[in-house]
């Protein structure tokens, strides 16, 4: 466990040191409380993995998201600034979730949600090979929603 925390750590310095050498953010933005609570979603996350809680992979996922956003909105200049981009990283975090429970139905929600989250966010005509699609996917991804609603209607 002792070379998973090290290494845990030196992912998280190595990102930190790049991107303040690619001039995405300075060194100074990481000192604040929402980087703060981003590192404590994140380590959530690594230990429920650890651990194999899975509740804790949900409650460390919810802290990262809040904890990023907040920091990319207050640091990064080129940071998203579409609701869709929370979306996106509450899906990725269901589905992370599923790894450790197995649970069907989580791993639906978290695909919907990230799908959905893609496909609502503005950016998406910005890629080349996506630009055809963006247009109606942009108007149209809350058929995900409603495909997920129906799903619990007929589940029992």
């Amino acid at each position: 466990m002792q070379n998973r925390v090290i290494g845990f750590f030196l992912v998280l310095m190595g990102v930190i040191l790049l991107i303040v050498e690619a001039n995405w953010a300075k060194l100074t933005s990481f000192l604040s409380w929402s980087f703060l609570l981003f590192v404590v979603g994140i380590f959530l996350i690594f230990f429920s993995f650890i651990q194999k809680q899975s509740h804790l992979t949900l409650l460390g996922g919810i802290f990262a998201t809040i904890g990023i956003t907040v920091w990319g909105f207050q640091y990064v200049a080129a940071w998203p600034r579409h609701w869709s981009i929370i979306v996106i990283m509450i899906g990725a975090t269901l589905m992370l979730q599923y790894i450790l429970n197995q649970n069907n139905i989580t791993l639906v929600i978290g695909i919907v949600l990230l799908l959905s989250g893609v496909f609502a966010w503005p950016g998406l005509k910005d890629i080349t090979y996506l630009a055809p699609i963006a247009t109606f996917t942009n108007v149209y991804w809350p058929i995900f929603i409603v495909g997920l609603g129906a799903i619990f209607i007929v589940k029992k």
